[in-house]
């Protein structure tokens, strides 16, 4: 089963009255035909528990069968997830939640889970943390959160988005840039088109082309820049960085500038540089250093 198929069968069990087609989608941030097979396909599945998705002409759809075997359809779903995948989710919620701690019931409730099972998921995570340089934080009353530098928080996002959005497999990533402009959209509710645009543009004005790797690498960077700032979440004062190539530097400024009207988020001198910094430090740029002529 697809991942959006369980969210979509999440939705509608978690809300058990009459939902329209049009929320779903809006929702799941597909169209309304998008809905139409998905519910096809899920009550494919749902037959052999004797549940089934019903629509009614004009009103919505919801799902009907008794509470127990509706729970049984729920935990089959939710089981399915392994328990690395559901660790990653969990990584993710906390770094994309506003404010800082989130309580373990909270989660549990995101997740359909009990509190212990978010528990027991939370030591796994703090197992994957061993190589990161970001850390769990409990407090007692408050919760949990993910503490860090911002820039390693961000680079910790990035691989988790990386991960959930299919992009990477073993030997590096995998996927087209369709396929991680949908998973993205449907995991940070953030349309990336005009990031994309506006980033091709940049790299044509320059003379750069990046290879599929480095450009998807460094639009999930700056995906992940637009959310934190819209949460408050801003980096440390960074004026030590050295601009190697001051023309480079202005496109990014100029980058900047048109996200800030699309997105309605400030980048500051510190965003800018650190999109210069991922842009510079790419295999792409460093091997190719030729290009830009003499440094500023």
């Amino acid at each position: 089963m697809k991942q959006r198929e369980k969210d979509i069968l999440n939705y509608l069990i978690t809300h058990r009255h009459l939902i329209s087609k049009k929320e779903l989608a809006d929702q799941h941030q597909v169209s309304v035909s998008t809905i139409r097979d998905e519910i096809k396909n899920l009550n494919e599945f749902l037959k052999i528990y004797d549940v089934e998705i019903t629509s009614i002409r004009g009103s919505g759809v919801r799902i009907e069968g008794s509470d127990e075997n509706i729970q049984e359809v729920l935990d089959k779903i939710n089981t399915d997830k392994s328990h690395l995948d559901r660790c990653y989710y969990i990584a993710y919620y906390l770094l994309t939640h506003k404010g800082s701690y989130v309580k373990i019931s909270e989660l549990a409730e995101q997740f359909y889970l009990s509190q212990s099972a978010i528990r027991n998921d939370l030591d796994r995570l703090n197992k994957l943390l061993k190589n990161e340089k970001v850390v769990l934080e409990f407090n007692k009353g408050k919760g949990v959160q993910l503490v860090g530098e911002e820039k390693e928080l961000r680079n910790f996002l990035s691989k988790i988005l990386a991960i959930q959005a299919d992009i990477l497999d073993p030997y590096g990533f995998k996927s087209s840039y369709k396929t991680i402009q949908e998973r993205i959209i449907s995991i940070c509710q953030l349309d990336i088109e005009p990031i994309h645009r506006y980033l091709r543009n940049t790299l044509k004005r320059i003379g750069l082309s990046l290879s599929d790797n480095s450009f998807n690498t460094l639009l999930l960077h700056i995906a992940i820049s637009i959310i934190r700032i819209r949460q408050g979440n801003l980096l440390n004062n960074d004026d030590q960085l050295a601009i190697s190539f001051e023309a480079i530097y202005q496109e990014i400024i100029q980058l900047c500038n048109k996200l800030e009207k699309t997105y309605g988020t400030h980048f500051s001198k510190s965003e800018r540089h650190l999109i210069y910094q991922y842009l510079i430090s790419s295999n792409d740029v460093l091997s190719g250093q030729e290009i830009y002529g003499d440094n500023d």
